[in-house]
């Protein structure tokens, strides 16, 4: 399709345009201005709908297209979908988004969408899909004027619609070769009925199959295999594939018992244990005999997880079936802490420990950096976030804490730059640890330069202990910043009686704060008030230049997040152009 058999349709139209990402808005935009008459731009639906009405009453007639995205704060894409059609049943609307539930598409179709698009958007298949609706907008201006084939064409487009919905749903709710509803059913069903049994049945090692005789006969066995599964499955169980070699029945019946369910598993078992699947292979009936194992859970709550963790442990211990239990979970924790300690107390006596470093750019465009700890694995680098709950539970994680001030101090006492490290409630409560806090910033002298950042903690149950601690760092010469303040316990109150040097807005606050007014408003307030206390503040989560840009406006102290740079292991490759902050 080329862009002037499109722009032949478009160049007269009039659109409005909601996306709820900026980016993605002045992206689509530029396209739609190349094509349309006029654009108009909503940022979520509340915004697109007030506008919808107000360009009625400016013009005595309605745009000749919408197009929206479909998550959006305060008012998504549906609801938007859903009022605009009370309003203007015939409105043209185009759908592009990368939400891609199936309910929730299948839910516009229904509502009277014209057409939906899936972001990252092709170049090519946008210009055939703006011919195709520009064209159908551009013929109803005709048939507005000549009031002629209107029924006609309502009536086409209503069985396309019908038609586009039957396919999208079959394509989305059965399997092709076997025939059984998939998982999108699967998980409907279990919100209609709340099954009180589920089994998960895999069929082992199945790709052997495919391997020895081929895929087309791999598919002639599942499709047997589901027959077979289908009718040791009547009454009130259903049966769905999850794809390839897994497939799923529940039963819907309200008395079921958990009894019940082990015997079906155990009857599926032994049938197929005794009976081969038959394929035609070179024009001849072959046996092949499958070995199954199933997971068995007869928990509502999120069902079918659990009987995916039954599966799992089955085949850890050889086992034909298994039924979920607490127990299981608590193996498996269990065997991840172990693993965890273990990797924690080999990475310390490798000396494998590391800070990484994180900038924080101030306003007047100076740089200190946050020291973040990680864990070096074969050439990775290993996120807090996987280990430090577990060295907290094994008592390795006071070790972590020394290791990198240590670390961290040592390479600052060879710099100018200020630099911050973070300490808990319990680091605090350590009189040892804090003894040895205090020896290190007298022995690498970075007094003047060195931060505590406090993180917030709903456990602490001695304000005392805090103040205390903050009255000998201030001696020191030792800054405090109250880290991921608007999270937690935080408050006013707080601030004025710690009196910290800086606080961090939180990342939840910051990280919508150019779409969210909420966000907006909070952070603002945190600003001001920090203002009057002659507090600075400090942004984390700066991921874009849309939340920078805002910040800015707002009078912030400092930022810090990735638009600017990730957490480094080597501060000098941090490179940072002053005139960012202009």
């Amino acid at each position: 399709m080329k862009f002037n058999d499109a722009y032949n349709y478009t160049k007269d139209l009039n659109i409005i345009y909601c996306e709820d990402d900026s980016d993605v808005l002045y992206e689509l935009s530029e396209i739609f201005d190349r094509f349309f008459n006029s654009v108009d731009r909503a940022v979520d639906g509340r915004d697109a709908l007030k506008k919808y009405k107000k360009y009625y009453k400016m013009y005595n007639r309605y745009y000749d297209i919408v197009v929206t995205d479909i998550r959006m704060p305060h008012m998504d894409g549906i609801e938007l979908v859903k009022e605009i059609k009370k309003i203007e049943p015939k409105q043209l609307i185009l759908v592009i988004s990368a939400y891609t539930d199936s309910k929730e598409v299948i839910k516009l179709l229904n509502m009277g969408i014209n057409y939906f698009l899936h972001k990252p958007i092709d170049f090519d298949n946008i210009i055939n899909v703006l011919y195709e609706i520009s064209k159908k907008a551009y013929g109803d201006k005709q048939l507005i004027q000549s009031h002629k084939n209107t029924l006609e064409t309502n009536v086409l487009l209503e069985q396309l619609v019908k038609e586009k919905t039957k396919e999208l749903y079959e394509k989305l709710y059965f399997d092709i070769l076997t025939g059984l509803p998939k998982r999108n059913k699967l998980m409907e069903d279990i919100d209609k009925y709340y099954p009180k049994g589920l089994l998960l049945i895999n069929i082992k090692e199945f790709k052997n199959i495919n391997g020895v005789y081929g895929s087309k006969i791999g598919d002639q066995v599942l499709k047997k295999f589901s027959l077979v599964l289908k009718a040791l499955s009547i009454g009130s169980c259903k049966l769905y594939s999850l794809g390839g070699d897994e497939f799923v029945i529940i039963n819907i019946k309200k008395e079921f018992s958990s009894d019940e369910c082990l015997l079906k598993a155990i009857e599926i078992i032994s049938y197929i244990d005794d009976h081969p699947v038959q394929a035609v292979i070179d024009h001849k009936k072959v046996d092949i005999y499958l070995s199954i194992i199933i997971g068995i859970s007869t928990d509502g709550d999120n069902i079918l997880g659990k009987a995916d963790l039954a599966l799992k442990y089955a085949y850890k211990k050889r086992l034909p079936y298994a039924k979920y239990s607490e127990e299981l979970n608590l193996v498996k924790n269990s065997k991840d802490n172990l693993i965890w300690t273990k990797k924690i107390k080999k990475a310390l006596n490798e000396d494998r420990v590391v800070p990484f470093f994180q900038p924080i750019v101030t306003n007047n465009g100076k740089v200190k950096y946050e020291s973040l700890i990680r864990i070096i694995e074969k050439d990775k680098h290993i996120s807090p976030y996987y280990f430090l709950k577990v060295s907290k539970k094994s008592g390795l994680y006071n070790l972590l804490t020394r290791v990198m001030i240590e670390k961290t101090f040592k390479i600052f006492s060879n710099r100018d730059e200020s630099f911050s490290v973070n300490l808990t409630y319990e680091d605090i409560s350590d009189s040892k640890l804090i003894g040895f806090l205090i020896d290190n910033i007298i022995k690498y002298k970075v007094q003047g330069r060195f931060i505590v950042e406090i993180l917030e903690s709903e456990s602490i149950d001695d304000f005392e202990i805090v103040k205390n601690f903050i009255k000998v760092m201030k001696r020191l010469d030792v800054s405090i910043s109250i880290d991921d303040f608007g999270s937690g316990y935080s408050n006013f109150i707080y601030l004025t009686q710690i009196e910290p040097d800086f606080i961090k807005i939180d990342g939840s606050i910051i990280k919508q704060i150019d779409r969210d007014e909420t966000s907006y408003k909070i952070a603002q307030t945190i600003i001001d008030f920090s203002k009057k206390l002659g507090i600075n503040t400090i942004a984390e989560y700066v991921h874009s230049k849309a939340v920078y840009d805002k910040l800015k406006s707002m009078g912030i102290s400092g930022f810090q997040g990735y638009y600017f740079s990730e957490p480094l292991e080597n501060i000098d490759t941090f490179i940072f152009d002053k005139k960012e902050l202009l």
